[in-house]
């Protein structure tokens, strides 16, 4: 296990997600990506989940986490303990531990790669586990503690390890360059003031960035792939032939036989021009917070009409799988009924009876089917959903003047905004 490393949000989230046994989560909050993992690792079933977090208004207030992200009835699942003033974070999964240093996002974006894990070692890992959350009696803290000795003891003696450990750190000698170099850059763009800070919760109060994903509705880009070892056969004309069997449906088709996917197609488009703003310079699109209840409650909704035309579309499906195939086999049967050579250029089978080559044409064509991996219908409509993901405004886009020229091009930030922000751009340097 490496000693010191770098744990960006996505790896983080991982590493929940390989838990087997038990999870010790501590952080002055937890940010919505984080949760939105342990909620997953919660489904898998039999994995004791433990979390302490600073539940405060300031901790909130500081970046550390987002209100709407945490739900009483899902947090009454784990044992969730309120640690106050507590800066102190780790992740214990398993046996795999790290402290970790933690970040104020205004600060630090989430997928930042930074120096910001230390492993932990085993006794160390007991002893948070106790201090923090108790699940230990007398003697079996006594044994754990034995236990953890024991490994750490082992773990020291392979001294060559530590020499094998990847270069994650490396330095360089502050001289005077370095010091003219930073002194510059502050002159040019001084320390933010903490009025900025007030500026930042103003603007993530009032809008935060989402993105609408809708996946697996794309049916028409279903398309049956041919084993390369069942088709030996390398002809041009066979293949264009076969280029619009290959695939299970087309646009057209799809909005006649999939009526229910194309309603839900247009809701979407509706629910993103009333709720959404597209943004240029973002994937996300923006969201105004006062009507995040309303579009989450459509998004909701859409997701039970999802669910419940799903019996419906499964037997859509199906019926086009199978069509899908036998439309294939006949046009492989006529093939190589028009073409015995292409099966074998044996003057004994060339010359036999003609029903003779169609039935062994029939039986060619329905080998190379029997080869194909066809889909389930099931397994087609189990890959559609829909997913949101919520991203805060940061001091990073505050300062991006293309984003700000943006959100006043298309209405988001009205008179009194662009007076604010006019003040606000005196003090720190737009970015172009």
């Amino acid at each position: 296990m490496t000693y010191i490393k770098s744990l960006t949000e996505p790896d983080l989230c991982q590493l929940i997600l390989q838990t087997k046994k038990e999870l010790f989560l501590v952080m002055p909050l937890i940010q919505p990506q984080v949760l939105q993992s342990i909620h997953q690792l919660y489904n898998k079933k039999n994995i004791t989940i433990n979390l302490g977090m600073d539940f405060s208004p300031e901790t909130f207030r500081q970046g550390y986490g987002e209100m709407e992200a945490f739900n009483p009835e899902h947090l009454k699942q784990f044992n969730c303990q309120n640690i106050q003033d507590n800066r102190i974070a780790f992740i214990i999964s398993d046996d795999l531990g790290y402290f970790l240093f933690i970040e104020s996002r205004y600060l630090i974006p989430a997928d930042k790669e930074t120096i910001n894990a230390v492993s932990i070692d085993p006794i160390s890992i007991v002893r948070l586990k106790h201090h923090f959350f108790k699940p230990f009696e007398k003697k079996a803290l006594e044994d754990q503690l034995a236990n953890a000795l024991i490994d750490e003891s082992i773990r020291f003696k392979d001294v060559e390890q530590e020499f094998l450990e990847p270069a994650i750190i490396t330095t360089k000698q502050i001289d005077n360059a370095l010091i003219e170099k930073v002194s510059e850059d502050l002159k040019m763009r001084p320390p933010i003031k903490p009025d900025f800070k007030r500026i930042v919760e103003y603007y993530s109060t009032k809008f935060q960035y989402v993105k609408l994903i809708f996946k697996g509705a794309n049916l028409q880009s279903k398309k049956i792939e041919l084993p390369k070892k069942a088709l030996t056969v390398n002809d041009a004309s066979l293949r264009k032939r076969l280029e619009t069997k290959l695939n299970l449906f087309n646009t057209e088709e799809e909005k006649e036989i999939f009526p229910e996917l194309e309603d839900i197609r247009v809701q979407i488009k509706e629910i993103r021009e009333f709720y959404l703003v597209p943004l240029k310079i973002r994937e996300e699109n923006l969201l105004e917070i006062a009507k995040k209840e309303d579009f989450e409650s459509e998004v909701i909704q859409l997701k039970d009409e999802i669910a419940k035309i799903s019996d419906k579309l499964i037997q859509k499906i199906d019926v086009k799988i199978e069509e899908t195939k036998n439309n294939l086999q006949k046009e492989l049967e006529t093939f190589y009924t028009e073409n015995p050579k292409q099966i074998s250029d044996n003057d004994l089978f060339l010359n036999s009876d003609k029903s003779y080559k169609e039935r062994v044409a029939k039986n060619k064509a329905a080998e190379i089917i029997h080869s194909v991996k066809w889909p389930e219908a099931f397994e087609l409509l189990s890959k559609m959903n829909m997913e949101l993901f919520y991203s805060n405004i940061t001091k990073e886009d505050l300062s991006n003047k293309d984003l700000l020229d943006e959100l006043i091009e298309r209405g988001v930030i009205n008179e009194a905004d662009k007076s604010s922000l006019a003040v606000f751009g005196k003090g720190i340097d737009l970015k172009v």
